[in-house]
Order: structure tokens, then C-alpha cells, then sequence
């Protein structure tokens, strides 16, 4: 069974995502989506930001030859492809100064790596982009309007946004005194055409250019344009870097060096004396090709252990070695040999295939949670939203299905942002959550505050929960809720149990959730289904008028209060905390769950969280729904019938009717109705 847990400082290291595998911080799977239409702004337009793909040529990069790249872009990072919306040439250069090259004085350049080309028309619903230009020219000299030394013609296959290796003729030796340029030209590009390929850093000045007939832009940010080609630099006029590579190889260049990222121990508990599998995901950034990894592990109260590691490419092609600048994941086995919830360890890379690291001071480590058995684990996903995001709707059928899978070992808390439900404003309980949690785009979600954003639509949300479920925590939480002098305030008490000495620093804090919240306006862009089934929302308005669940309410403590924090508890022990809450915020009380979570105050991860329901609230007056026993709705067969104005919709909380009292046809099942009176739900034959 493969098993996936990452770390939020992988996304935030690597840029980009990894695809799942059977080890540990791997982002979630991400579902082939149809490539939708760019839109275009005053100087060039885009394609949405893409994960560039592995070489077309994989044989070059596979050889024992050691090699590194010449580059002024991060090659690890995200890349846009754009276009100037013209039918015009485009090209692409970076040069090196004499002085820049003098560590690599002796050694030979052997081939250029490019970006083919994207076209946003032939692209438009397909699961992968596509190219349309068939071929470039690639040229290698000392300056950039000099006579090349070698200038050749390559074919660039019909996938957009993939990495081509570009094998020079003959090797290009680097000499002392001589400067370098190498460049990409594109010919025959139409409006539709994306070629030029970059990372988000201002190049330096005089380090990366284009080729195009820009000139400059208008204090309105539209563009003005010559007749004549020219190069522009690009880092002044448009803060932006090439992506463009150059292999290079020979004795002369850095051998084994390896940078530690992040690191996991799986999903499954680890038992006192008994081997468990460590993965560390790490970097090469020497020219050896690495095929095995030597870690050292320190555990705390423990001896250093010594382990041999093996090693498997992040990304596909998943081959069991790593070069220059891709990123690696080690497989190895410790031992820890004593109970406890928090034991702090850290680890390095001592030796790569045999020979010292010469980055060996770089460590990574968290704590192991080590136990001979455990508490059942809730599974929290905090979800980023907003009525203004068209792609949302999937994370609504996300948690929906979930919740229908996992019952209550899943607990779903919507976050809402800049809309009628926002949590994330100033002074709002979630203020500071996109920003801790490395979100950059909506939908975003994340369990148990330990991995990093990932999409949440149905299928990766059950598959990355799969990962996790039936995992133990050495916690276990139990809240109780009752009302103190009304229904819009009350007490929370919570009682921790521990299954192994807990010697972090802990907290209590809680979410309030609030189900059928509106009706508020969703923007849609699953409507028509040209992005496929999405539970129903295909057939569902680009605004549909919506029903809310599981949304976070103001009165929520996103992070524990200093009154509910301890330190600390003892094998089997146990700790009661209890807080004033207030319920102000909540629309409707009846409609309410309290998430008390227990939550490690150092990492922020969430160790285990209980719901409650309205239903189990203590000391609660009678609900004006019990208190009014006329029926509002009743469901019949094949109708709802209203007894008073009112609005009917289905379970994920679309409308689907509204008007006055009389008898509306519906399919049979469960519907919600909303009035004047509340809401009730009432199931039709």
C-alpha cells in the first residue's frame, strides 16, 4: 500500500509537487485536469503556472558521467510559459562573463536543455499541453550578437512544457578570458504559442534576454512595439529570469553533495525496539550520480545510529539513482528503543556511494512518536475557500464524500475567505492561516496542519486520507459541551488521555462549524461539464445559489489560548482543560459542532480532535424547532410541500426550488428546506 505524508517545508522548499509513491512527503495525486484558455494581459499572456517535465532524452542524463548545469534560473522551481499574444519570432539567451566561469575553466559543455513550447488552442481540454512548433534552433557561442560556434536545428515533439536535452555537435570548451552565450530561437510562433519559459527572479542585469520586437510600456501597461527585432535584458524590463540550461562536465566540478530537505517516519506507529522505516527527501547538488546514501540518525537519550541508505528519484521516471539538482528520497532503518509522544532526533547524509558529503553539517529531525499502542486518530482537513472561487465546488464534493467514507473519523472545517462567511480578515480567528500553511491558490487543504496544501477534490482528498487512516495517536480527547446562562455561551471541557509519557508542549483550541450557512452565491466553473463529473455541480449554474456546511465561525480558537496550554503528561496519565466559548457567532445553534483539538504548541500539528453536535450539548433549553411543533415541510411522494414560504434544496446545498406554500415535484430523496421558521430536512419517496 503506498503511504504519503508531507511536510509543509517540502512544498516550500521544492516549488513544485511530487508525485505519489510508496514513501513518505509525497504530495497527493493530482487528477488530470483539461487545460483551460489563458487569459491575456497588456504586455504578454500565460499559461498557468505548470510542473515542467522530465527530459525527452533520458538517456543523456542517465550515464555514469558526472555533469552539472550552467544556469541563471532555479530549474527546481515552477515555471510559466508566455507568449506576446503576436505572430512574431521569439528567442530566448543567457550569457556568462569570463569572471562568472573561471571555477569551470577546463571543463566542456556537451548539451543545451530547453522548454518546448505550449499553444493554448490545440491545448483547450486535453489532460496534458500541447506543442505545436515542430522545430527551433539552438546556438552555443561567446556573445550574443557574434557568429555562434555551433548553431544547430532540433525537433520538439508535440508535448508542451517539457524539458528537451539538446546534444551539442561536438563539446564546447569553457576557456579562461572567453565569455559565454547560448540561446533558443523559435520561429513561425502564432498568437497562440507559449515559448518563452521562466522562473519568477529578476535575472541580474546583462544575465538573460528575449528576442522579440518589444520595445516598451505605456504608463497604462500596454505594450509598444518596433518594427526590428532586438534583444531586451530581461531582468530590468520584465523582473523575470529564463529557463534555459546548459550541460557541463569534467573533473574540476563539485562531486558529491547532498542537502537534506525534509523527512518523515510514515504513516504506522513505530513500537519500542523494533525497526522503522525513515525517509528523507534531500537534493544533489554535486555532479556524481548517487545511488546510495549514508544517514546518521541521533535520537534523544539514544546512541547515534548508522544506517545505509537507498535511493529513488522524486519524480518520475522513478529510477533508483539521482543527478545534479533533482530531488532524491533515501530509504532507511533505526531503531528507537523507549516509549514517548514527542522524542526529538535529527539525522544527516554522512557519505554519498561511500565518500564523505561535502554538506554534512545540514540536518533535518522532528520527533518520533514511539508507543506500543495508541488512540484512534481524527482525521482534520482545514480547507481554504471562498464564494469568489469557481474551482471550490470541488472541495465542497470533496468533503462531502468524505464524510460519507470515513463517518466520524473525518472532521472537514471550511475556512472561507474575502466572502460573507470570511475567516482570514484581520483580527479573525484564521487570520494567519493561508500565510502559516504555505497556501497560494484556492481551493487548498491540509491534515491535521502536518502536510502541505494540496487540491481537494474527491478522488485526491480519498486517496490522501487513505494514507492516514487508521493511524494512532498517543493522545485521546474527549470534549463536553454545556450551556452557561443561555444558548450563545457555555463551557468547553476537554479531557486528555496519554498512552505513552507526552513530554512536548501542548494545547487545546477549538473550531465552531456551522452547517446550512446562506444561501450565498458560489461562482462554478464545473457548470456544462467541460471539466468533467464534480458531484453534481456540472449541472449546477456558473453561480448557484448554495447552502453552506461545515463552515468555521467566528469564536473559533485557530490556536491553543496560553489557559488551556501544558507540558507535558505521564504514561496513562490524564489532563482537563475547560474555557469559557462563546456561540455569538453562530448563525443558528442547532446547526452547530464544536472541533476541540489538542495541538503541539512547537510544530502546530494537530495530535487528535473530537467533534460534538448540538444533539450532545449539555443543559440545553428546548430548541425552537422541538418547541414548535407544527411541520413546516413534509415530504411526500414524489413532492415537498410547504406549509409556509420557504426554499428547498438538495444535501451539498443547492437550490433547487423556492416561492410560497403549495407542493413542488422533486426526485426522491433527502432535501433541506429553509423559512422563516429555520431549517429542517424532510425525505421524499
Amino acid at each position: 500500500m503506498k503511504r504519503t505524508l508531507l511536510l509543509s517545508v517540502v512544498g516550500l522548499l521544492m516549488g513544485l509537487p511530487l508525485s505519489a509513491r510508496n514513501y513518505a512527503f509525497n504530495y497527493p495525486p493530482k487528477l488530470a485536469t483539461p487545460y483551460t484558455k489563458a487569459k491575456a494581459n497588456s504586455i504578454f499572456s500565460s499559461v498557468p503556472l505548470q510542473q515542467i517535465s522530465t527530459p525527452t532524452n533520458v538517456a543523456v542524463a542517465s550515464d555514469d558521467t558526472p555533469y552539472m548545469e550552467l544556469e541563471k534560473c532555479d530549474s527546481s522551481l515552477k515555471y510559466v510559459s508566455y507568449g506576446f499574444g503576436r505572430t512574431d519570432d521569439l528567442g530566448m539567451a543567457v550569457t556568462f562573463t569570463a569572471e562568472e566561469l573561471e571555477e569551470y575553466i577546463g571543463c566542456t559543455i556537451t548539451a543545451i536543455n530547453i522548454v518546448t513550447p505550449t499553444n493554448d488552442l490545440a491545448s483547450e481540454d486535453k489532460p496534458t499541453l500541447i506543442n505545436t512548433l515542430k522545430k527551433a534552433t539552438v546556438s552555443i557561442g561567446e556573445t550574443l550578437e557574434g557568429a555562434p560556434v555551433h548553431s544547430f536545428e532540433v525537433d520538439l515533439g508535440s508535448i508542451g512544457s517539457q524539458w528537451q536535452v539538446c546534444e551539442l555537435p561536438a563539446p564546447y570548451p569553457i576557456v579562461a578570458g572567453k565569455d559565454l552565450c547560448f540561446k533558443v530561437m523559435f520561429t513561425g510562433m502564432t498568437t497562440r504559442d507559449h515559448a518563452w519559459t521562466v522562473d519568477m527572479t529578476p535575472a541580474k542585469p546583462g544575465g538573460a534576454w528575449v528576442y522579440s520586437k518589444y520595445q516598451s510600456s505605456r504608463p497604462d501597461g500596454t505594450s509598444i512595439w518596433q518594427d526590428n527585432y532586438a534583444w531586451t535584458d530581461m531582468g530590468p524590463t520584465f523582473k523575470l529570469n529564463n529557463c534555459l540550461t546548459a550541460r557541463i562536465e569534467g573533473d574540476k566540478l563539485q562531486q558529491s553533495m547532498i542537502i537534506p530537505l525534509a523527512d518523515d517516519k510514515g504513516v504506522s506507529t513505530i513500537h519500542p525496539g523494533e525497526p522503522f522505516n525513515y525517509y528523507m527527501l534531500f537534493k544533489s547538488m554535486g555532479a556524481e550520480k548517487v545511488t546510495n546514501l549514508e544517514i546518521e540518525m541521533e535520537i534523544e537519550g539514544q546512541g547515534i545510529q548508522t544506517a545505509t541508505a537507498t535511493v529513488e528519484r522524486a519524480d518520475p521516471p522513478y529510477v533508483d539513482y539521482i543527478r545534479f539538482k533533482e530531488m532524491g528520497v533515501a530509504t532507511a532503518s533505526f531503531t528507537c528503543n523507549r516509549e514517548g509522544g514527542d522524542i526529538i532526533y535529527s539525522a544527516r547524509v554522512t557519505k554519498v556511494n561511500g565518500k564523505p558529503n561535502e554538506y554534512d553539517f545540514q540536518r533535518v529531525g522532528d520527533a518520533l512518536t514511539v508507543m506500543r499502542s495508541g488512540f484512534p486518530r481524527r482525521l482534520v482537513c482545514e480547507e481554504y475557500t471562498g464564494t469568489w472561487c469557481g474551482w471550490c465546488p470541488a472541495g465542497i464534493a470533496a468533503f462531502r464524500k468524505a464524510k460519507e467514507v470515513l463517518k466520524d473519523r473525518f472532521i472537514p472545517i471550511a475556512v472561507h475567505s474575502e466572502d460573507e462567511m470570511d475567516m482570514t480578515a484581520a483580527g479573525a480567528p484564521y487570520e494567519t492561516f493561508v500565510k502559516d500553511m504555505a497556501m497560494t491558490y484556492a481551493p487548498a487543504a491540509v491534515i491535521n496542519r502536518m502536510t502541505n496544501a494540496f487540491d481537494p477534490d474527491p478522488a485526491t482528498i480519498l486517496e490522501f486520507l487513505s494514507y492516514y487512516d487508521g493511524l494512532e495517536s498517543f493522545m485521546d480527547v474527549k470534549p463536553r459541551f454545556d450551556f452557561d446562562g443561555g444558548q450563545d455561551k457555555g463551557i468547553l471541557t476537554v479531557d486528555i488521555t496519554a498512552s505513552c509519557e507526552a513530554e512536548g508542549d501542548y494545547g487545546v483550541a477549538y473550531v465552531l462549524l456551522e452547517d446550512m450557512v446562506g444561501p450565498y452565491v458560489q461562482i462554478n466553473y464545473f457548470t456544462g461539464g467541460s471539466q468533467g463529473p464534480m458531484d453534481g455541480w456540472e449541472d449546477s449554474p456558473e453561480q448557484a445559489t448554495t447552502l453552506f456546511n461545515d463552515v468555521a465561525r467566528p469564536g473559533s480558537i485557530y490556536r491553543p489560548l496560553a489557559s488551556t496550554s501544558f507540558t507535558g503528561l505521564a504514561q496513562g496519565g490524564t489532563r482537563r482543560i475547560s474555557t469559557p466559548i462563546s456561540l455569538a457567532g453562530v448563525g443558528n445553534v442547532e446547526n452547530c459542532r464544536i472541533v476541540a483539538m489538542v495541538i503541539n504548541n512547537i510544530s502546530q500539528v494537530i495530535v487528535n480532535a473530537q467533534q460534538l453536535a448540538y444533539k450532545d450539548f449539555g443543559s440545553a433549553s428546548i430548541s425552537a424547532t422541538e418547541a414548535n411543533s407544527a411541520q413546516p415541510a413534509e415530504g411526500l411522494t414524489g413532492r415537498i410541500r410547504l406549509h409556509s414560504p420557504g426554499e428547498i434544496y438538495t444535501t451539498r446545498g443547492t437550490r433547487i426550488a423556492s416561492g410560497n406554500a403549495g407542493d413542488y415535484p422533486v426526485l426522491p430523496g433527502i432535501y433541506v428546506v429553509r423559512g422563516a421558521w429555520g431549517v429542517s430536512k424532510v425525505s421524499v419517496k
